[in-house]
């Protein structure tokens, strides 16, 4: 490769290990290192396809301090490969960072196509996606996610949102009183055994959500 190494963006599986494909493998058995949020997380993937790289946290605590010697080891010749937990890189994860200092620095990235929850979900939603607005994780304390949601109020097209399953029946209360008469859709475990969408307008929605996670089992 030169006296130049790279920066691999790579999208890995969300739930369903069969979507990784032939270009994902052969860049990690090529990579030197693998920058992960979660080395445990990680290490299962790669072990699951008889791969035995470094692997290097790399989670949105230490990867702002970590940049330079990053920079510094794909300018000496490393290939450095980037995941996140599972799906595509920079969505709501500090990949988008890494991948900023090293255009700056003139240094060479690609990436890896992989599943993308975002785009999964919305296709599994069946909900009009001409246009869609990607927001992510809300804030967590009620009142600012109330906040957040009231300014969202006004952008046309489908909103994204990612929740945990702890939150998700909170969260649909809150999303009900900003957009009562939306169509919405909760996804959950896609691409797994369990795979489930869960249509309705927001209030009936929230309702649902509210009554099943108050069973054993709950939402997961």
């Amino acid at each position: 490769m030169g006296a130049c190494g790279m920066l691999s963006i790579v999208g890995t599986p969300i739930g369903n290990l069969s979507d990784a494909s032939p270009r994902v493998i052969e860049t990690f058995k090529m990579a030197d290192v693998v920058l992960c949020e979660d080395t445990r997380v990680t290490s299962k993937l790669l072990v699951s396809f008889g791969i035995h790289v470094p692997l290097e946290r790399a989670d949105e605590h230490v990867l702002a301090s970590k940049v330079p010697s990053i920079l510094e080891r794909i300018s000496s010749g490393q290939h450095i490969a980037f995941v996140s937990d599972a799906g595509m890189p920079g969505l709501s994860d500090p990949g988008q960072r890494l991948v900023d200092a090293a255009r700056s620095s003139g240094l060479p990235v690609e990436v890896i196509p992989g599943p993308s929850a975002a785009i999964c979900a919305l296709v599994a939603s069946g909900i009009p996606m001409s246009r869609f607005f990607f927001e992510g994780f809300l804030p967590r304390k009620a009142a600012a996610q109330r906040k957040r949601l009231l300014e969202l109020s006004g952008i046309p097209g489908a909103l994204v949102i990612y929740e945990s399953p702890k939150r998700v029946a909170s969260t649909l209360q809150n999303v009900a009183e900003a957009f009562p008469d939306r169509q919405a859709a909760l996804v959950r475990e896609l691409t797994k055994v369990h795979e489930e969408v869960l249509r309705d307008k927001t209030l009936r929605l929230a309702k649902t959500v509210s009554e099943r996670a108050a069973t054993p089992g709950g939402i997961r």
